[in-house]
C-alpha cells in the first residue's frame, strides 16, 4: 500500500506535469504569516518588509530603495544615481545633475557629474567643476 502511495506521489510531480507557461496579470509572494512580501506585474516589481513597508521597487522610472520608515534613500534612473538622507533630503547625485545658483537662481545642467550636498542642499563638493 505504501509503495502504491509513493508511486502516486512521485507521478504527481513528474517534470512532464510542469506547464510551459503561467499566465497572470500579477504574481504575488506571501510570507508564512500571510503578508504579501513581493509582487511582479507589468507595472514593475516591489518588495515589502515584514511590517508591510515598501523597501525596494523597480518600474519604468528606475530602481528605488526605501528605509524602514518609508523614506526614499536612493534611486537609480535614466539620469543617474541619487542618495537621500534619513530626512529625504538629497545628499549626493551621480549622473545628469541640475545645480541652482542660490544667489541668482540660475540653473546649470551637467550631463555627467558627481555632487555632494549638505543638509540644506548646498553643494559641498562637485566633480567636474
Amino acid at each position: 500500500m505504501a509503495v502504491l502511495l509513493a508511486v502516486a506521489l512521485v507521478g504527481a510531480v513528474m517534470p512532464q506535469e510542469i506547464p510551459d507557461a503561467i499566465d497572470a496579470r500579477i504574481f504575488r509572494v506571501f510570507d508564512e504569516t500571510g503578508k504579501m512580501r513581493a509582487a511582479l506585474s507589468a507595472d514593475g516589481i516591489w518588495f515589502d518588509d515584514e511590517s508591510g513597508t515598501r523597501r525596494a521597487s523597480m518600474d519604468t522610472d528606475g530602481i528605488r530603495y526605501t528605509d524602514e520608515n518609508g523614506t526614499t534613500r536612493s534611486t537609480v534612473g535614466a539620469f543617474g544615481f541619487d542618495y537621500f538622507d534619513e530626512n529625504g533630503k538629497t545628499r549626493a547625485q551621480l549622473g545628469r545633475t541640475v545645480i541652482v545658483t542660490t544667489s541668482t537662481g540660475a540653473e546649470t545642467t551637467y550631463p555627467a557629474t558627481m555632487v555632494l550636498y549638505d543638509a540644506e542642499f548646498k553643494v559641498i563638493w562637485q566633480a567636474p567643476r
